[in-house]
């Protein structure tokens, strides 16, 4: 873990070298920033977007968890255990999928905001603060990352289809 550390490290202080050795004819470079994005995330409207998607799935899901306990009332209760038992498995798969998905989406949306302050104000690169060491507060870019994403609408995409399939009656 602590080797997985120092390489982590190592590579970010190798890319911010590299990336403020490099000289860009064209127009003048400022090398390297960095970017909060927890802080970022926080901060922006993008916390509370995940966080209402995330109250929407879970209500969801809950109903789902409802009608599925709904159908477990004509059964046996050993069949009813294991139906229940399974449904808890797969209810709680879709749930831990959706909160990854969700996060998934954010990020892309935090990563385009963070390109476009790059670009704006011509970085070479711009790395996430928790892999920096050690820099100057002045090439911290979060507020800018923060700016940019006050207008930014995260695409969770649909709503998961959650249905409860009934167990046909056995003769």
């Amino acid at each position: 873990m602590k080797w997985n550390v120092f390489l982590k490290g190592a590579l970010v202080a190798s890319l911010v070298i590299a990336a403020a050795g490099c000289d860009n004819a064209s127009k003048q470079s400022k090398g390297a920033a960095w970017v909060d994005v927890s802080q970022a995330i926080s901060d922006s409207p993008l916390a509370e977007q995940e966080k209402t998607r995330l109250e929407t799935v879970k209500n969801l899901l809950l109903k789902a968890e409802q009608e599925a306990n709904k159908s477990y009332e004509g059964m046996d209760k050993a069949k009813a255990d294991q139906a229940r038992s399974s449904d808890a498995v797969t209810i709680n798969r879709q749930w831990n999928l959706e909160q990854r998905a969700a996060r998934v989406a954010l990020l892309k949306e935090v990563r385009t905001a963070v390109e476009e302050v790059r670009k704006k104000n011509n970085y070479t690169v711009i790395v996430d603060g928790g892999a920096v060491l050690a820099a100057d507060p002045a090439s911290d870019v979060t507020k800018q990352v923060v700016e940019s994403l006050k207008s930014a609408k995260v695409d969770f995409g649909e709503l998961p289809a959650v249905t409860i399939k009934n167990e046909p009656d056995s003769k």
